[in-house]
């Protein structure tokens, strides 16, 4: 069934914000043309980011300029950590992010940071990736490049809802969304994390 699903995604792909993978081009025979190595929301189906919704299918790069997909983890719990490098309460999230990540791994767990901004509230590099897991002793939690273009605006129903940094929210296993949180508290991040495994 993943496998169908998979060559369905392949098939279907477009974008749903302008950072997102280019519309599929279809010729006579039906070959899909798509970028492998875009970055942004990836529209499958119908998702979002409210309690109950299937979680909108993205792909970003990682400190290491590896591509990241949520779909690659279909079957684990993940937490997304939406965090601005200026946000004070985010910098302490992160703190906890790699002992968080070292307690449920093995348990099919992954802390996922997003960075949205740099220290000057502009846009994310790959080097700002690398600096935020040197300030805060992240080496296996994945810390992705975001984009503000990945926020909602203008009634867009799929990008993340960010009304105040952090944001957190929790996909389940079946890449549902179960969970959300602004702002952070350690043992109330805990306890969801534990409710969800």
């Amino acid at each position: 069934m993943l496998k169908t699903l998979f060559a369905i995604a392949i098939l279907i792909l477009g974008p749903c914000c302008s950072a997102c993978i280019p519309d599929p081009v279809l010729s006579d025979d039906t070959h899909i043309e798509i970028e492998p190595t875009s970055t942004g929301f990836l529209l499958l189906e119908e998702c979002g980011f409210g309690i109950g919704d299937n979680a909108c299918n993205f792909q970003l790069r990682d400190k290491d300029d590896n591509l990241w997909r949520l779909s690659a983890h279909m079957g684990d719990l993940v937490l997304i950590d939406l965090s601005a490098m200026w946000c004070g309460p985010c910098q302490y999230a992160a703190t906890t992010a790699q002992h968080v990540q070292d307690l449920y791994e093995t348990r099919g767990f992954h802390y996922v940071t997003i960075l949205i901004d740099d220290e000057q509230g502009e846009e994310i590099e790959l080097s700002d990736l690398s600096l935020w897991a040197t300030n805060f002793g992240i080496t296996s939690a994945p810390i992705l490049q975001g984009s503000r273009d990945m926020l909602q605006s203008g009634g867009a129903s799929y990008g993340f809802p960010v009304t105040s940094w952090p944001t957190f929210i929790i996909i389940n296993r079946n890449q549902e969304v179960v969970w959300g949180m602004h702002g952070f508290n350690e043992n109330t991040l805990v306890e969801a994390i534990e409710t969800y495994l």
